[in-house]
């Protein structure tokens, strides 16, 4: 996959606009999502982000890397509410490794996130992924209920280890999906 494949994306849905999330998109605001009791059960990297430098740092890095597209959301005031990520598409062929945070509680609960994946995973499936893979926490009943809905089903044969208390999730592309 070209490193072109990653640049410049805009996704526009109902009120809301996915597009590349760059360091000047990086603030407090941002920052703070780390600090809610969920994300720090469930978002991996927020155990070790702590100040915003951390959060460009983390930002600069997946915005540069070609294996990876990180995309913020953004309501219609054009105010950052969370993020969805896909990389390692050089490892696994014709696949993608996921990764959403509703980052503003406001929007949580609102089904936003299954809209972010669909048009995201539609923007994937035009450019020849087929599946997308996600690792959770087997506690994480509210993720796995609404991954559910959206079509993902545990998966028995991902290139994704399955560690204690965490399984993985795919979703296979195709155009009935969407």
């Amino acid at each position: 996959m070209e490193s072109s494949f990653k640049k410049n994306i805009s996704i526009k849905i109902d009120n809301f606009i996915l597009r590349d999330l760059l360091v000047i998109d990086v603030g407090k605001d941002y920052l703070s999502w780390f600090d809610d009791s969920l994300a720090k059960q469930f978002i991996y990297s927020a155990q070790y982000i702590n100040r915003v430098d951390d959060l460009k740092k983390y930002v600069k890095q997946k915005h540069n890397d070609d294996d990876t597209i990180l995309l913020g959301i953004f309501n219609e005031d054009e105010k950052h509410i969370g993020n969805i990520k896909y990389d390692d598409f050089h490892r696994y062929n014709n696949a993608a490794v996921m990764g959403i945070l509703i980052g503003d509680p406001q929007y949580r609960g609102q089904g936003l996130a299954g809209r972010v994946i669909k048009a995201s995973s539609h923007y994937l499936y035009r450019n020849g992924i087929k599946v997308v893979y996600l690792g959770i926490e087997s506690d994480n009943q509210p993720a796995l209920s609404a991954y559910q809905k959206i079509g993902f089903e545990v998966s028995h044969n991902s290139p994704l280890p399955n560690k204690d208390g965490r399984f993985v999730m795919e979703l296979k592309l195709s155009e009935d999906i969407f």
